[in-house]
């Protein structure tokens, strides 16, 4: 793997991770509605929601063999339809894909539920915790993930990927 796809790996890992996190401590703070959501906060839930239609978007190309959008942005949803599928797949304790109307379904449910919590709309415990669960395991996911890319790099020292040995250093601690 060349150290520039490596390092596009690990960012995407860590940008979802990041919202993972940040997405699961707004809704232990702002859980069923009853405070509103700060502007930083609502920026954090866009991006949240931005993920689900990203979802979506990978969804819909999974089986396409035109694509003219562009090329970038589908595999990028098609990663993130990924994620979604894995998550998925351990939220609901099952051990076989689903199938893309499955994810469609669940993904709709919690984007709304996301589109509620964006709103500052009240929900009720069950729709919050699906939410809550869902971005705790995908955090968990990423980062698991970001942790394998880093211990499967290259042995050779390359100047360039200093930072990133700092960076592992860091990620083990935690």
């Amino acid at each position: 793997m060349s150290e520039l796809l490596r390092f596009e790996e690990i960012a995407r890992s860590m940008r979802w991770g990041f919202l993972s996190d940040n997405i699961v401590n707004i809704i232990d703070k702002h859980g069923n509605g009853s405070n509103k959501l700060k502007k930083n906060e609502k920026k954090i839930v866009k991006g949240a929601i931005e993920f689900f239609e990203m979802v979506e978007c990978g969804i819909d190309s999974v089986g396409k063999s035109d694509f003219s959008g562009e090329i970038e942005k589908i595999v990028e949803c098609l990663i993130v339809y990924n994620y979604t599928s894995n998550v998925l797949m351990s939220v609901e304790n099952e051990y076989e894909d689903f199938s893309k109307d499955i994810v469609k379904k669940k993904v709709e449910e919690l984007s709304a539920i996301c589109r509620k919590l964006y709103n500052d709309e009240k929900q009720n415990e069950k729709e919050i915790e699906a939410l809550r669960e869902f971005f705790l395991f995908l955090g968990k996911f990423t980062f698991k993930e970001t942790n394998d890319i880093l211990e499967n790099q290259p042995k050779t020292e390359i100047t360039s990927w200093g930072s990133i040995n700092s960076l592992k250093s860091v990620l083990q601690k935690i």
